[in-house]
């Protein structure tokens, strides 16, 4: 080999020397950049407050009215959250309740701005915390006014904001609120719980409760007036009529801007059906039969579908409700004869093809039946009775709701749907609690992945065999094509 040949290798080494080591440098550069580009993101992120919810249900995001709430506090507030590690460990529903709970106050610690502190505590390892907030069931929540003093402490529900809402404004010293329930007209019991009568309003009753209400029973004719620190009046499902002396007792209240819920059902008592006429709204005899919009084979029991609403803060986020025998409901006289009638919504409607009808079983309209569409509940606003003449000026606003059914609200169907979220979002509304319409419980989908311990061999084997060994072969398919 001649001294020019051997020159011309040496420099083609050299050259293949120099673009291994430049091939070498490039690759350490860009791992380099990449990894400096992981940190600055890393540190940006843990130093930014940034959050997003893509769950199809919204359930990572506080209602708007929450964050309005909780931006607003009067006091600071602590919450403890006692939970048992070594229970949490062995049961997963348990484990989810906790890390919902966790995510929770974290966004309610956000959207105080400092307002809210709170801790997981194990009361098995901190026995004297238990003690000191003198709790001894778990899991359990203890919320806390720091300047107050005042204790609301519960046990987590899946409804966890509307709960927990609750709870601090209880701690912050906001006042419950009474709603008072007519009784002696043969209305629907209030017992709590749904073991009882399953046409009773047990479950409405707990609901209220849950929503930082007071509710008491009254009996009008015996107490002699409705008490002035009523949120609001509910008359859930008369049978019997008004006695002759308690007619001016209910006028007065509602006349001096009461705040009235009836819930009526076909052909109810003529005094009932009076008060309605003297506020412009009136119940026909009969039944609202909809073949449209109806529970399968039963065409008196209203289906009423999210796209059948109207517009309002009631049933922005309600799903389906049903009616099981609805009155039909219509004015008493054209509006524009009624001008003490200031606000009248009508929460849904029935069909174009529905009737009233005196047979809940017939699916077609005799002559003369009034054809539809009725509202299943009407909410009014008045300055007075629309028979009455009176000074706009000084007026205050009366406010009276009314249902064409009670029986949908009752512990038998008050789970079913939206139907209990409908009546209860009805009387937040009435008392002026906007706050808790928005903060009803959203679904909640449970995303675990559920695996067998074959399952969880088979993934245990791919992830510590077969990709590494992927990787492995694609590392010596580009060894080999660059060699």
């Amino acid at each position: 080999m001649t001294d020019e040949a051997v020159g011309s290798e040496s420099r083609l080494s050299n050259s293949g020397a120099r673009r291994r080591r430049l091939y070498a440098l490039n690759t350490a550069v860009l791992i380099a950049a990449a990894v400096g580009v992981v940190v600055v993101i890393n540190v940006l992120v843990a130093r930014a407050d940034f959050r997003t919810d893509l769950t199809a249900t919204r359930e990572n995001t506080l209602a708007g009215q929450t964050a309005a709430v909780l931006a607003d506090l009067s006091e600071s507030v602590e919450i403890s959250a006692f939970f048992v590690e070594r229970a949490v460990a062995q049961n997963s529903t348990m484990a989810i309740a906790k890390d919902r709970l966790d995510s929770l106050l974290n966004q309610f610690e956000d959207a105080a701005a400092g307002d809210i502190d709170y801790a997981f505590i194990d009361p098995e390892l901190e026995p004297g915390r238990a003690r000191d907030k003198q709790v001894n069931q778990f899991p359990v929540i203890v919320v806390e006014g720091i300047d107050s003093g005042h204790v609301y402490t519960y046990f987590p529900s899946p409804n966890l904001e509307q709960d927990l809402l609750t709870a601090v404004l209880v701690a912050t010293g906001t006042g419950e609120r009474q709603v008072y329930f007519l009784t002696g007209h043969g209305e629907r019991s209030i017992v709590p719980g749904r073991d009882g009568d399953a046409g009773a309003f047990g479950l409405v009753r707990e609901g209220l409760e849950a929503d930082n209400y007071v509710v008491t029973p009254w009996n009008l004719a015996r107490e002699g007036s409705i008490p002035n620190d009523a949120a609001a009046v509910v008359v859930a499902g008369p049978t019997v009529d008004l006695l002759e002396e308690e007619v001016p007792l209910l006028d007065a209240y509602l006349k001096d801007q009461g705040r009235l819920l009836l819930l009526l059902d076909p052909f109810p008592a003529p005094t009932w059906q009076a008060l309605l006429q003297q506020w412009g709204l009136l119940i026909l005899d009969g039944f609202v039969i909809d073949v449209e919009n109806s529970l399968f084979g039963s065409p008196s029991t209203l289906l009423v579908e999210p796209s059948s609403y109207s517009p309002s803060r009631i049933t922005n986020e309600l799903d389906v409700t049903y009616f099981p025998g609805l009155a039909p409901i219509d004015l008493a006289a054209p509006l524009s004869e009624m001008p003490n009638l200031v606000g009248l919504t009508a929460l849904a409607s029935s069909s174009g093809f529905s009737f009233a009808g005196l047979d809940p079983e017939r699916t077609q309209p005799d002559p003369g039946e009034l054809l539809g569409p009725f509202p299943p509940a009407v909410i009014i606003e008045a300055v007075a009775p629309v028979t009455e003449t009176i000074e706009f000026e000084n007026a205050g606003t009366t406010t009276f709701a009314v249902f064409g059914d009670s029986d949908f609200a009752s512990n038998r169907h008050f789970v079913s749907f939206s139907n209990g979220s409908l009546l209860l979002n009805t009387i937040n509304e009435l008392t002026g609690d906007f706050a808790l319409i928005e903060v009803r419980a959203r679904p909640f989908l449970n995303r675990q992945m559920v695996i067998t311990e074959s399952d969880f061999g088979v993934i245990r084997i791919v992830g510590w065999f077969i990709l590494p060994l992927i990787v492995a072969l694609a590392g010596m398919v580009v060894w080999w094509r660059r060699r």
